[in-house]
C-alpha cells in the first residue's frame, strides 16, 4: 500500500508540473512503471483529484481544478 501511495504522490507532482498528459506520456514523465502509474491514477481518481479529458481521439488526464489552485498557491 505504501508503494501505491508514493506512486500517487509522484503522479500528482508530475501532473502539477506538466499539466494534462496522456497516460503514456505520464508514464514517461514520472519514471514509474505502467502499473504504478495506473494504481496512482486510481488512488487520485478515487479522491476526486483528477479529471479526464477527451480531445479528438486523444485521452488526457490532469489535476482537477481545485488541485491546480493548490499547486499555484504553493
Amino acid at each position: 500500500m505504501n508503494r501505491i501511495g508514493a506512486a500517487a504522490g509522484t503522479v500528482w507532482q508530475t501532473l502539477s508540473g506538466t499539466g494534462a498528459l496522456t497516460i503514456p506520456k505520464l508514464i514517461e514523465a514520472s519514471g514509474l512503471s505502467r502499473d504504478l502509474v495506473l494504481y496512482g491514477l486510481g488512488w487520485l481518481a478515487r479522491e476526486g483529484k483528477l479529471q479526464f479529458l477527451q480531445r479528438g481521439r486523444t485521452r488526457l488526464v490532469e489535476l482537477a481544478d481545485g488541485e491546480m489552485q493548490q499547486t499555484e498557491a504553493a
